[in-house]
């Protein structure tokens, strides 16, 4: 998916906050808008040891 993000220091394991995004179909996707702080998306990890 193609997501530009302003991030927040709230960044913890797993998951990345962003207030908003691109989506995929061009879309700004502010969270303000639609009642949330920060939208949250979860980040897969590589499996190394």
């Amino acid at each position: 998916m193609n997501k530009k993000t302003n991030k927040t220091d709230k960044e913890s394991s797993g998951w990345i906050f962003c207030k908003q995004y691109i989506n995929r179909w061009g879309q700004l996707m502010v969270a303000a808008n639609y009642g949330y702080e920060y939208w949250r998306f979860p980040v897969k990890r590589s499996n190394k040891g």
